[in-house]
């Protein structure tokens, strides 16, 4: 039931990124090494999130783990006690609280410094928070998503729901090329609302080597081995990233850059729909592993183009994950306002992908709520033909770590 003296904390971010740091002494090792166990983090949340996800999902799925670990993070770091301790778990955050807001300012500034130079693709990331006129939020915490994060602090009048909810879905669709307008939806804020926190990011990557519009044929496309769908079928030969064993073929389909950066998208394409399953399970455990023993080959590569669009509800993936007690009047969220009255209500995620011959353009908005209780030639390039389902990923090959995540399946659920 809904409490009229709730407070709602909503947030949306979205999307992905990638992360190196140079060694330059002890304190610089000490960051680098916390980087790595973000990322390490980052993958294992991301591998289990899918595997919860999945079933709730038998169609495509495309979601940011980053855009939603960062989200929770947020949360997380106005938790405390058994709260707080449910969120690092599902979350696998192995770092020290005090270490989490540098870690995460170190993150975005190696994202976003090698955005800046980059002459490939494209990486926007911004966070905002609205707090309502007659709301205090402590000092400390403020300060965390202020310099951690590099959110700036707005007023907004909450008892104007609707205007306050096309301003804050108006900032995330700038902030994202227009690619997410509607993330917050009707009766997600009201006059009860108190705090909403927004973080934006969006992507856009242009292949190394594009494939040729003309070379584009429909092909079909078997989303099992009995039933059969039409798509448009993009095709290339050429020198890529390779691993492949008896379950499946991984190809890396690099994004231009002239600055070392090497975010590539990655397909993971089952040997056939049956192996799909041991696959899902080995990926928590190996992807690093595999994404790391991955071998330049000559390809001729057969790809689905595609765009997708889904918005997940997260509350009952996040409490299947262990996030139980966050949810509840139990919950201990004293970070945030100093008091025992705010419990976790609804964490929503939206996600677009849109893959086609020139690369790719992603984007992701996570929200969540809280509320008060009271390459030379060869013979023959290796096929890789994606004609039936399979797992991709935007990832950074110097960290592995994954930026975005998704399962192809069925063409005819496509925008």
């Amino acid at each position: 039931m809904f409490n009229p003296s709730r407070l709602l904390i909503k947030k949306t971010t979205a999307f992905l990124f990638t992360l190196c740091v140079p060694c330059m002494g002890t304190e610089v090792d000490s960051a680098t090494d916390n980087i790595a166990q973000m990322v390490s983090d980052h993958t294992r949340f991301a591998t289990h999130f899918y595997q919860a996800a999945t079933p709730a999902t038998p169609s495509n799925i495309v979601f940011s783990p980053y855009s939603i670990s960062t989200c929770m993070t947020m949360v997380f770091l106005g938790a405390r006690d058994t709260t707080a301790d449910e969120i690092q778990t599902t979350l696998y955050l192995n770092l020290e609280r005090d270490q989490i807001p540098s870690t995460t300012l170190a993150l975005m500034q190696q994202l976003e410094g090698k955005s800046k130079d980059a002459t490939g693709y494209q990486l926007k990331l911004a966070n905002a928070v609205w707090v309502d006129q007659h709301t205090y939020i402590l000092s400390d915490y403020s300060h965390t998503l202020e310099s951690a994060f590099r959110a700036k602090i707005d007023r907004i009048n909450f008892l104007q729901a609707s205007d306050a909810t096309e301003t804050i879905n108006r900032w995330v669709s700038d902030q994202t090329s227009n690619k997410i307008t509607d993330l917050l939806h009707p009766g997600d804020i009201d006059e009860n609302t108190r705090l909403v926190l927004t973080n934006a990011v969006y992507f856009q990557g242009s292949f190394t080597s594009p494939f040729d519009e003309k070379k584009t044929k429909q092909a079909p496309f078997y989303p099992t081995p009995d039933t059969s769908s039409t798509v448009r079928m993009m095709q290339q030969t050429g020198s890529f990233s390779y691993l492949e064993n008896d379950l499946f073929q991984m190809a890396g389909l690099p994004f231009k850059s002239k600055n070392g950066s090497k975010i590539s998208l990655v397909i993971l394409l089952p040997r056939s729909t049956d192996n799909l399953p041991q696959i899902e399970n080995d990926l928590s455990d190996s992807f690093e592993e595999w994404i790391n023993a991955m071998k330049g080959e000559r390809l001729l590569l057969q790809v689905p183009k595609f765009t997708v669009k889904k918005r997940l509800d997260l509350n009952n993936i996040l409490q299947m994950m262990g996030m139980k007690i966050p949810f509840t009047t139990q919950a201990n969220f004293s970070g945030i306002d100093g008091k025992l009255d705010l419990y976790l209500s609804k964490v929503v995620h939206e996600a677009l992908f849109a893959l086609d011959e020139a690369g790719v353009v992603a984007a992701a908005a996570t929200a969540a709520s809280i509320g008060v209780t009271s390459v030379g030639p060869t013979p023959a390039p290796t096929p890789f033909v994606a004609d039936h389902p399979f797992l991709y990923f935007i990832v950074d090959g110097v960290s592995s770590e994954i930026l975005f995540m998704g399962k192809f399946q069925e063409p005819k659920d496509v925008l």
